[in-house]
């Protein structure tokens, strides 16, 4: 077995040395808890992510295996996982000034997803309301302290909503909001695998199909802004739904109110309105970080071409 990708978290991560333990195994994810943070082994389906070390075929492990640094790879309980090889991934961002002239694309191609999220369900619609009026007074740690933990869930909804929120808010103020960002985090009570998941989109960092959906809006092009957004819907139970809710209730200053309208699927849907900026059209000023390199001499960065799974792997 053969890792074909590697997050940026991942890497690095990995790149620190040192035995671990795997803490949680499903069908298509295994995550080891390492010495330098937790890493997510998924299978080739799953989408590329900051955690995720992506395989060329699904991992079984038991928790509580023990996973040894062995060479150039991992031995996870009896199987051998090779990384030397695996490319380096890390989720572009469009500039901040981008990100705000195509807000209302991101929206435009999204809202649906986001009508999806079940913080607009029973019990959970109450104390997601009371969040998003203090994320729209600038209170981004009552925000945190109201969403963390929030919901059922591997991540609880509330904390997919806050990775969001965290996401659009560091991509409209790019790298010097990250340090507000985290210290908002520590009011959020949530499992350390969510809290993993949150520092990364404090960092600007989610799965591949957030940042293809930024950076086709930056570009204006309406077609791959829709594609990233299904990839999005399809993301567990309703982890991709719930992480749309917080981005565009960032995205649009945290405004919502519910109308009915027709989108490009084959129903009417409930859908949020959100309030954006005007769309214009913008190009992709994206950067890359080639500080993942001590991980492997073969690694390179990737994100501009949308993930596809190998055609031997791909599930219905």
């Amino acid at each position: 077995m053969r890792a074909l990708l590697a997050g940026t978290a991942a890497a690095t991560t990995l790149a620190a040395g040192g035995d671990g333990v795997a803490v949680a195994w499903f069908p298509k994810a295994t995550y080891l808890r390492m010495p330098g943070g937790l890493v997510a082994l998924v299978a080739p389906t799953v989408l590329p992510g900051p955690l995720h070390v992506v395989l060329d075929a699904p991992l079984t492990a038991a928790p509580g295996a023990r996973v040894v640094r062995s060479g150039t790879g991992l031995l996870v309980g009896q199987a051998f996982v090779e990384l030397r090889g695996a490319l380096a991934w890390h989720g572009l961002l469009p500039s901040p000034e981008e990100v705000r002239r195509s807000a209302g694309l991101v929206v435009e191609a999204a809202s649906w997803v986001a009508a999806r999220s079940i913080l607009l369900a029973h019990p959970y619609r109450e104390p997601a309301r009371r969040a998003l009026e203090l994320l729209r007074a600038g209170d981004l740690v009552g925000t945190a302290a109201l969403l963390g933990g929030l919901g059922p869930g591997l991540t609880p909804a509330g904390d997919d909503a806050l990775a969001g929120m965290l996401l659009a808010l560091r991509a409209l103020g790019g790298a010097g909001s990250q340090a507000r960002l985290r210290s908002a985090l520590r009011a959020a009570r949530t499992t350390t695998l969510s809290l993993a998941f949150l520092e990364c989109a404090a960092a600007g960092q989610a799965v591949a199909a957030v940042h293809q959906l930024l950076e086709a809006a930056a570009r204006h092009d309406h077609a791959t802004a829709a594609a990233a957004a299904g990839a999005l819907a399809e993301v567990g139970a309703s982890s991709g739904a719930d992480f749309c809710y917080g981005l565009l209730a960032a995205l649009s200053g945290g405004g919502t109110r519910p109308q009915t309208v027709q989108v490009t699927r084959p129903q009417t849907v409930q859908v949020l309105s959100w309030n954006a900026p005007a769309r214009q059209a913008a190009s992709a000023e994206s950067r890359t970080s080639s500080g993942l390199k001590a991980f492997t001499p073969s690694m390179r960065s990737s994100s501009r071409k949308p993930y596809s799974a190998p055609m031997a792997k791909r599930q219905a």
